[in-house]
């Protein structure tokens, strides 16, 4: 889910930003022969922060993504997305 704000005081409903299979042992249980995600992080290749802690209008979404339960079959897959003010 994503939240936006433009003060940091009052903030948009969450909204789902991508509609991915994760929650570990749940997605497991819905779905064993399937992917499955985990560990989202959001990254902004041209932040200016040595941290990439700031987000710019655009970004990628990057996710860890399994291969079936259980497995050891893991994937770093990325997620474009943009943002923009209406």
């Amino acid at each position: 889910m994503i939240s936006t704000s433009a003060d940091l005081i009052t903030w948009s409903t969450p909204e789902p930003l991508i509609n991915l299979v994760g929650d570990g042992a749940t997605a497991c249980a819905a779905n064993p022969f399937g992917y499955f995600y985990a560990y989202p992080s959001i990254i902004d290749p041209n932040s200016t922060s040595r941290n990439f802690n700031t987000v710019g209008s655009s970004a990628y979404l990057y996710v860890t993504r399994f291969d079936g339960c259980p497995t050891t079959v893991r994937d770093l897959v990325r997620y474009p997305f943009a943002i923009s003010v209406n």
